[in-house]
């Protein structure tokens, strides 16, 4: 029975994620180089003058991301507990 809720549990993070791209990204290449922006040395992004930049996009990229995983585990554990 809990892979039902994990199944549930998946389909609702990536629901979420889908739901809340336009908030943190203007389109696929701002997500792109975002991930590009999270491996770059911060000394790297100071020299090209992008410093803020780079935070910034890192920090949209951490909140989508903790935000699909926390939807997920809140669906698991709600689903756990309403049908336990």
């Amino acid at each position: 029975m809990h892979t039902g809720y994990l199944i549930v549990a998946l389909i609702a993070g990536i629901a979420e994620q889908i739901l809340t791209f336009k908030l943190f990204f203007d389109d696929f290449a701002d997500y792109k180089k975002a991930w590009h922006y999270s491996v770059t040395p911060d000394f790297w992004s100071m020299l090209e003058g992008e410093y803020f930049e780079v935070h910034r996009a890192v920090f949209n990229l951490g909140i989508y991301h903790i935000g699909g995983i926390l939807a997920g585990i809140g669906v698991y554990y709600g689903l756990e507990k309403l049908f336990s």
